[in-house]
C-alpha cells in the first residue's frame, strides 16, 4: 500500500484501489488504528479533509465500544494531515470564533493527550 508520499504522487485510480482495501481491511480489523492512519493519509492526499475528520470520529466511536481513545500517533497524524483546521474548529466550538494567535507553526497536543509534543 502506498505511503503517504507515494500516495500524493499515485494516480487517482491508484489511490481509490488502496482507499477500498484499506477500507475492506477494516471490515475486518475494525479496531486497527494503524488502517485509520493509512486510510487518514490517502484522503488527505486526494484533497479531502472533512473525509480524515470522518475517518478520525468513526476510529474515536469504534475504540469507544473498548473504552478506549486513538493513540497519540493517531491523533498528531490527523493533526498534521488537517494543519490548523483542527485548531480552529476546536477554537470555533469553544470560543465562537478563531483565536488570533492560531497558526500552521503552533503545536499543541490534542484534549486528553498526556503525551508530549514532538
Amino acid at each position: 500500500m502506498p505511503s503517504g508520499r507515494a500516495a500524493a504522487s499515485s494516480s487517482p485510480a491508484t489511490q481509490t484501489r488502496a482507499l477500498a482495501a484499506l477500507e475492506s481491511a477494516l471490515g475486518h480489523d475494525p479496531y486497527n488504528e494503524f488502517l485509520y492512519q493509512k486510510i487518514m493519509r490517502l484522503q488527505a492526499a486526494a484533497g479531502h479533509p472533512e473525509a480524515v475528520r470522518r475517518t478520525l470520529s468513526l476510529l474515536e466511536a469504534r475504540l469507544t465500544d473498548l473504552g478506549i481513545t486513538p493513540g497519540p500517533q493517531t491523533r498528531h497524524i490527523a493533526a498534521s494531515l488537517l494543519g490548523t483546521q483542527v485548531l480552529v474548529a476546536n477554537a470555533v466550538a469553544t470560543h465562537g470564533y478563531a483565536l488570533p494567535w492560531l497558526g500552521r507553526a503552533l503545536a499543541l497536543p490534542c484534549a486528553g493527550d498526556t503525551s508530549e509534543v514532538p
